[in-house]
């Protein structure tokens, strides 16, 4: 049985921010000893997180030969409001051999997804009085304006305060 594989991915770097337009480019290898061809590949992101820009999901190959590869490159949009995570995109690949026989594949890649992290702090609350050597607290509100859950944060404050004015 002649098999069409994903042999290599690249999407420019270690991670893709939502929102953005990404540069996918898919390389597939043709690992069986007789030409293929006829080929149609269609990639499905089961959630969403990507979409063609400006194309189709799907796109065709006239044919591959014994034991090389084929390189595509695909414009992919990032949905704005996606998950930081991992997703993964389904490669659909159908094909045929010199006879005309018939054959599909599916392989999964998988792309992370980063957000905006966006914290955003208020105005620190001091009390009026202060004496040198005496611990004191200060209350401050902490807003995660961003679309991805921040965990394990740590705050440090330095600086020249004053009791009198906020920031």
């Amino acid at each position: 049985t002649p098999q069409l594989i994903v042999d290599n991915y690249n999407y420019g770097g270690s991670y893709v921010q939502a929102g953005d337009n990404v540069q996918l480019a898919l390389t597939l290898y043709n690992t069986s000893s007789q030409d293929l061809q006829n080929i149609k590949i269609t990639l499905t992101a089961e959630d969403g997180t990507f979409v063609p820009y400006n194309s189709s999901n799907s796109f065709y190959i006239e044919g591959i030969g014994k034991k090389t590869r084929s390189t595509k490159n695909l414009k992919l949009s990032v949905k704005p409001n996606a998950e930081q995570k991992t997703s993964a995109i389904n490669v659909k690949m159908s094909y045929e051999d010199k006879s005309g026989n018939a054959f599909e594949a599916v392989d999964v890649i998988s792309i992370p997804v980063m957000q905006e992290t966006r914290l955003v702090v208020d105005d620190i609350i001091a009390p009026p009085d202060l004496y040198a050597g005496q611990p004191m607290s200060v209350s401050v509100q902490f807003y995660n304006m961003g679309k991805t859950i921040l965990n394990n944060l740590r705050v440090s404050a330095e600086g020249n305060f004053t009791s009198t004015e906020s920031p």
